[in-house]
């Protein structure tokens, strides 16, 4: 009972901001550090935060953001393109373990051997000790973010440590969900309308006859002969031709300014 007590006392000014703040907090990455700044000064010792996200965009199949203590810049987003769940990246690391098995991953990293993971031999490499990870549970079911904690702390976490983040996880649930929400809603509408009219969407010009006169470019463009290739090749071929086409025009058009409509 005094144990729970605590635990429950120490967490509670970082749940109260999230209820109250945090939850107004309008980027994700944001919302990370004020997070992650709580919870240290909460007495909680996580040295490196991993928020694992799945998308629903055309080139990227999740994006992760990096938190770490001891770092200038302390998040970083990390893209995950379409395709990395086939990669060592993923095979063996423990989010697969997390995400296939849905089950909570513990690692004193002082007692790692070659078969483990990448992933945490290089947490290690940086300082880390302990590792713990576990899915924050979504409606979105199996597209449900994975987070991650480490610390540098020589005897690594304790159960009260483990408990509170296991209550910290759950408190933050609603709020991620919302930004991930929002996420996928700006990148779907943008990916078929475009940047500025698909934020201009988001902001509330819906209403028939809403609009502006902007100066722009149009620019119309093809493959030549297409008809006959679709004719010949593969499917599978043809796509990976468009695809590769798609890339080296959009490339091109967004160092300008430009964005794709269609």
């Amino acid at each position: 009972m005094d144990v729970a007590l605590g635990h429950g006392t120490r967490l509670e000014p970082v749940t109260d901001w999230i209820a109250h703040e945090g939850r107004l907090e309008p980027e994700l990455q944001r919302f990370v550090v004020k997070l992650m700044d709580r919870t240290v000064a909460a007495g909680i010792p996580v040295w490196r935060f991993y928020l694992g996200l799945q998308l629903l965009h055309p080139q990227l199949q999740a994006m992760g953001i990096v938190w770490r203590r001891d770092q200038a810049v302390q998040v970083q987003e990390i893209p995950r393109r379409q395709g990395i769940q086939y990669t060592s990246a993923y095979i063996g690391s423990p989010v697969q373990e997390i995400r296939e098995q849905g089950r909570e991953v513990r690692y004193r990293l002082d007692t790692l051997t070659e078969q483990h993971h990448i992933t945490l031999h290089e947490i290690k490499a940086e300082g880390g000790t302990d590792y713990f990870g576990l899915e924050l549970r979504t409606s979105r079911g199996r597209l449900s973010p994975i987070i991650t904690f480490a610390t540098d702390r020589p005897e690594g976490f304790s159960d009260v440590d483990l408990a509170d983040l296991r209550r910290l996880v759950d408190h933050i649930g609603a709020v991620v969900e919302m930004q991930v929400t929002r996420l996928v809603a700006g990148t779907v509408i943008q990916t078929y309308l475009g940047r500025e009219t698909g934020r201009r969407i988001l902001e509330g010009l819906v209403k028939r006859g809403d609009g502006d006169r902007i100066n722009a470019v149009l620019w119309f463009s093809d493959l030549r002969d297409f008809t006959g290739l679709n004719e010949r090749l593969p499917a599978d071929e043809l796509l990976d031709m468009l695809n590769m086409y798609f890339e080296a025009i959009g490339v091109a058009l967004k160092k300008h300014g430009g964005e794709i409509l269609k």
